[in-house]
């Protein structure tokens, strides 16, 4: 299985970023790789950080592997 950690943020020159890695492990050992660092250019609520997700998903090909649980910290 696969695991997506993602979080967004907005820098103190005002651009908002989306930050996407993709954590898994193999013959128990956790690998862990960024598949994309992403400027929003639009408002980050809701739909938009969601379309970006799943555009990078698809880009890589991970979206048909997709469960969601979503946790807020």
């Amino acid at each position: 299985s696969i695991n997506l950690a993602i979080d967004g943020w907005t820098a103190p020159i005002v651009a908002s970023y989306l930050g996407i890695v993709v954590i898994w492990v193999d013959k128990g050992t956790m690998f862990r790789a960024v598949l994309e660092f992403a400027r929003l250019t639009e408002s980050h609520s809701g739909k938009y950080p969601a379309k970006v997700l799943f555009n990078c998903l698809e880009r890589y090909g991970l979206s048909k592997f997709v469960c969601a649980r979503i946790f807020f910290c």
